[in-house]
């Protein structure tokens, strides 16, 4: 049992490696894992068989961690060089894994997963049943998630698109033994009527979940680009440009929020306000930048500006959408003071990170609320409930096509996890230090005053202690005090 458990610790740790390399590889290993183990149970495989091909398909993209950054996102098609850095990755992960002897008996089923049935895959061009069986089944179940999920390059396909090209593979790089089975399995198991029919773009089939429904439709088309998303306010872009550039001054950035009434307004507000200590009142927004400083005036500036995301014109949503950006807010003063206790680099980056954390929340809402029939009548814990599930996602992909970093993508997309690695960034460390330090602070739709914050895995990786953490929640609620009249 004992030897189970660091098999099953180890399995995790490289997943964990795998997913923090890249965005769009995130679930997709336990996804063609599941996937493997439920067809090969219809198939009637041995139960042996089914754990070595799912372990196989936990860690075939291990390779994949050396491939540079810029080849794993790149938009177009690879030229002739980038596909043969790319076909060496089984190779990679069979180097990773042989000296594994908890994976041994995956490692040939990773080494061939590239392999066509017609002998034009790789590493080896092997044809046929010289091809291992698990090995066969893997290509075709990575081969489908492959084209139903979203990629730099393409939108995600659905799922009988995807079945068919399939099926035009059939002998050519697919065992046509398999594609029969498969086909219906999929169709049959995970292909229910309203995933079908979602699948294939048309309207989900009737449930009496209806806000699941609804929150199924909103993340299908917003797979598909079918969705209007918010976009990015100008001055946050105009800000960053303003601030990424070695020769920028402070008249400037003052010229540019000075054509905005409100944002001045707001920042000469933050300005003259007890959290600067002012002992005279200033009156242009020259002053107010040259006061608080260039970096501190971007953090307010796109606080103000990203406040607008947070608004709705239904009532039941209202006071949530209220309430999640308090959180955010909170969140974002919380991950800056962190950063400054760790002494971290471009700390006030830390408070955009932590502003945008839950950017995932308000897009699905703001959907919802186009959706007044389906969510009539519906329970708010049932929507933060819901929401909850699926928010990660949506954050990370909304700030990847706004052209944020990957830092603040993983951000995003990583800081509900429920444990973490050596490998994980620090940055996500430190929002989910601060996020859970709104939950006991009353900034949260998860309030819990007595969430014991040293038991928290973030805070363990951080080697944080009891005054740091008294210290972050004193930090918060003074600063969510003191500017409560800013925005």
């Amino acid at each position: 049992m004992a030897s189970e458990t660091k098999t099953a610790g180890l399995v995790r740790a490289l997943v964990a490696v795998i997913e923090e390399k890249d965005v769009y590889l995130r679930g997709h290993s336990e996804r063609v894992a599941n996937t493997c183990s439920q067809f090969l149970k219809k198939i009637s495989r041995p139960q042996k068989e089914i754990e070595q091909i799912t372990l196989a398909a936990l860690l075939h993209d291990i390779g994949m961690i050396y491939l540079p950054q810029d080849l794993l996102e790149k938009p177009g098609r690879l030229s002739e060089d980038e596909q043969v850095l790319v076909r060496k990755h089984p190779l990679v992960a069979e180097r990773i894994l042989a000296p594994i002897d908890a994976v041994h008996e995956a490692v040939p089923i990773i080494r061939s997963h590239h392999e066509a049935y017609d002998g034009s895959g790789y590493p080896e061009g092997l044809s046929g049943e010289t091809i291992p069986l698990g090995a066969r089944i893997l290509s075709l179940v990575d081969a489908y998630h492959a084209m139903t999920s979203p990629r730099p390059h393409r939108p995600a396909l659905s799922m009988e698109e995807a079945l068919d090209l399939l099926k035009k593979e059939s002998g050519l790089r697919y065992d046509p033994e398999l594609i029969e089975p498969f086909q219906e399995f999929i169709r049959t198991t995970i292909g229910t009527a309203r995933t079908a029919q979602a699948e294939n773009r048309h309207t989900i089939a009737a449930s009496s979940d209806r806000l699941s429904t609804a929150i199924t439709e909103i993340m299908l088309q917003f797979r598909d680009e079918n969705i209007d998303l918010p976009v990015l306010p100008q001055i946050i872009q105009q800000t960053e440009e303003i601030l990424n550039r070695s020769d920028s001054g402070a008249d400037e950035l003052a010229h540019i929020i000075e054509n905005d009434a409100v944002i001045s307004f707001r920042l000469l507000a933050a300005a003259n306000s007890p959290v600067y200590r002012a002992s005279d009142k200033i009156s242009s927004v020259k002053q107010a930048l040259m006061r608080m400083g260039m970096q501190e005036a971007r953090n307010i500036i796109a606080a103000i500006a990203a406040k607008n995301m947070y608004s709705t014109g239904h009532a039941a949503f209202k006071m949530l959408l209220e309430k999640i950006w308090l959180h955010s807010l909170a969140c974002a003063y919380g991950s800056r003071a962190l950063a400054r206790v760790l002494q971290c680099e471009d700390i006030e980056t830390h408070f955009l990170m932590g502003l945008l954390h839950d950017i995932g929340k308000p897009l699905i809402i703001n959907a919802l609320t186009e959706r007044l029939d389906a969510v009539d009548g519906l329970s708010i814990a049932d929507v933060v409930k819901n929401i909850q599930e699926v928010h990660c996602r949506f954050g990370s992909i909304l700030l990847l096509r706004w052209g944020f970093d990957r830092s603040f993508v993983k951000v995003a997309e990583q800081h509900e996890d429920p444990s973490f690695f050596a490998s994980t960034k620090k940055e996500v460390l430190i929002v989910n230090v601060a996020n859970n330090v709104t939950r006991t602070l009353g900034y949260s739709q998860f309030e819990d005053k007595n969430l014991d914050l040293l038991a928290l895995p973030s805070v363990r990786e951080l080697g944080l202690d009891k005054d740091t953490i008294d210290y972050l929640r004193s930090a918060v609620q003074f600063m969510m005090q003191e500017t409560a009249t800013v925005f």
